[in-house]
């Protein structure tokens, strides 16, 4: 199986997302930006430390379930920079767990 990875999102005219991802890896993209289910309520310097902590809260079960079953198999986005902690990386770790 291709391992899904983080891309990063731009406003730059002409950008497109899903030619990038197919790009990069032939795998579909998702972008987990805020408006939306997979965008990172938090913000800040350690907005991405903050989200991985809320996943493990008592009740989140059902949102990580939905992310497992919605985002696995797919590149996220995000405009956080590729060197950049981000809310994706967990999100990543979470929908392609083997098993």
């Amino acid at each position: 199986m291709i391992r899904p990875v983080r891309l990063q999102l731009s406003r730059r005219r002409g950008f497109n997302l899903q030619r990038l991802s197919l790009e990069t890896n032939g795998l579909p993209a998702i972008a987990c930006v805020r408006p939306g289910p997979w965008g990172n309520a938090f913000r800040g310097h350690d907005a991405a430390f903050a989200f991985r902590d809320w996943l493990k809260l008592p009740g989140q079960e059902p949102y990580v379930e939905q992310a497992k079953k919605a985002l696995r198999g797919k590149n996220l986005a995000c405009f956080c920079g590729l060197d950049d902690s981000c809310h994706c990386d967990h999100l990543l770790k979470i929908a392609n767990v083997d098993g």
